[in-house]
């Protein structure tokens, strides 16, 4: 039962919730209809280009999903620039990187590069990856 005051009287009102929200910070909320998303699904030790780089534009990433099917090592990269050191991940784990609570892009690249993914092992890498470009 949901309760507030409306003109100094308590109002009650049955609340309905939903198992199927998706929390979206208002920074996502404002770019919903130009986020794009791509998905992530190799099995090749190699550099993935997952986002191709565009002359004058910016790669902000608003969150990336990735799942890997044995252990394995995950480099992110600004064009050819390591973003962080290796992330080990075990198998059958993965990870998440969302905006912060106040909905900032957690990831923004150099105007003009790619976004990469440097994958340690021919092992099944899947994922998506949701951005915009500016």
């Amino acid at each position: 039962m949901l309760q507030f005051r409306m003109r100094g009287q308590v109002q009650r009102q049955p609340l309905t919730l939903s198992t199927n929200i998706i929390y979206m910070p208002q920074s996502m909320l404002n770019h919903v209809g130009t986020l794009t998303e791509v998905a992530i699904d190799t099995a090749t030790a190699a550099t993935l280009e997952v986002i191709a780089a565009t002359a004058g534009q910016t790669i902000r990433i608003y969150k990336i999903f990735l799942f890997c099917g044995a252990a394995n090592t995950i480099t992110l990269k600004n064009g050819s620039t390591n973003l962080m050191g290796a992330m080990a991940v075990t198998a059958g784990g993965g990870f998440v990187i969302d905006p912060d609570a106040g909905g900032h892009c957690p990831i923004t690249l150099t105007s003009g590069n790619a976004f990469n993914i440097l994958i340690g092992s021919s092992q099944q890498v899947s994922g998506r990856v949701w951005y915009i470009k500016e």
